[in-house]
């Protein structure tokens, strides 16, 4: 289980580096004199490098042993998010993000595969909620400290730490995660062709409005409560961290509503709850609504986020479809 515990803590490292940006999108704005909705272009170009570029080179990279397609990746991507501490333009930056982005994406599905390898029979479904929840604990931990060093330091020391972890965790996965074999990858042109399945397009379709909606809260978060309500830095702080607890919450509620309820009932119930919070007036004269819909919001996404992930888990491995043997 120690080496699960190790994907996790990468998979936290993978997530930090995703969402910290939206903590921190005020410092980054200021630093390089540009707007804040510029700023937000970072985290757009991030999502669709990660979101467009991961099939093709997961595809690229199929008969690559996982073990070893970790530690490139891994190490690229600690490699460029130290460049990131350097680098002075906007320009230079964006184009980090997006390699980054690419890294990331590898990182996140060969990690999901070898827990699936590594885990003991009947484990695997536990192992994966493992590596996830590592993902989801960035949102908890470590976009609130990415907030607190970027408020005492300059938020380049975030991405400085990251690159630096990031090659010290490249190090232990090649000394302690066996190696893998691969063995029948699935043709891109074959992967894409569930696409056009109108159940797997309409889990898809899910997945992309709920996350949607819940990326543009959480991206413009933080300014919307320095600009708006003018609050502090300890204020700003205190959101994410409350906004990462309902999100963990969430994930765990999901579960348990599934199991008890199923997937269909759980995916109504909470789609009703997002609508209810997407009512709620938040604006500059209702001051006190702010300080929850966001939560109830996060709870939600994560209830769907688990859910959808179980009505997909069908469509993932079907995309992804390997037979990995311990070496």
């Amino acid at each position: 289980m120690g080496k699960i515990y190790l994907l996790a803590i990468i998979s936290f490292l993978n997530g930090t580096s995703e969402y910290v940006i939206a903590g921190i999108l005020d410092r980054i704005a200021d630093s390089n004199q540009i707007s804040v909705s510029s700023a937000g272009q970072l985290i757009t170009v991030f999502s669709i490098a990660f979101g467009a570029g991961t099939p093709f080179l997961i595809a690229l990279t199929a008969r690559l042993e996982r073990k070893k397609l970790l530690v490139y990746a891994l190490s690229l991507f600690s490699i460029i998010n130290v460049l990131i501490t350097f680098l002075s333009s906007y320009e230079l930056l964006m184009s980090a993000r997006i390699l980054s982005a690419l890294c990331a994406g590898v990182i996140q599905v060969t990690l999901l595969t070898l827990a699936a390898v590594l885990a003991a029979p009947g484990k695997q479904g536990n192992a994966i909620a493992t590596v996830v929840m590592g993902n989801s604990t960035a949102l908890v931990i470590g976009v609130p400290i990415g907030r607190v060093i970027a408020s005492h330091y300059e938020w380049h020391v975030i991405f400085a730490g990251l690159g630096i972890i990031g090659l010290v965790l490249a190090l232990l996965t090649f000394v302690w995660i066996p190696q893998t074999v691969a063995e029948e990858p699935v043709p891109l042109r074959e992967q894409l062709h569930f696409f056009v399945q109108p159940r797997i397009a309409a889990y898809l379709l899910i997945t992309f409005l709920w996350l949607g909606s819940y990326s543009i809260v959480f991206t413009y978060i933080s300014p919307y409560f320095l600009d708006v309500f003018h609050k502090s830095d300890q204020a700003v702080t205190a959101a994410l961290f409350l906004f990462g607890i309902a999100s963990a919450f969430g994930s765990k509620l999901g579960g348990i509503s599934t199991d008890k309820w199923g997937t269909f009932w759980t995916l109504v119930g909470d789609g009703t709850t997002c609508d209810r919070t997407a009512a709620v007036p938040i604006d500059g004269s209702r001051r006190i609504c702010l300080l929850y819909p966001p939560h109830p919001l996060g709870v939600s996404g994560m209830v769907l986020r688990y859910t959808d992930s179980i009505t997909n888990d069908h469509v993932g491995t079907s995309c992804c479809k390997y037979r990995f043997k311990s070496a």
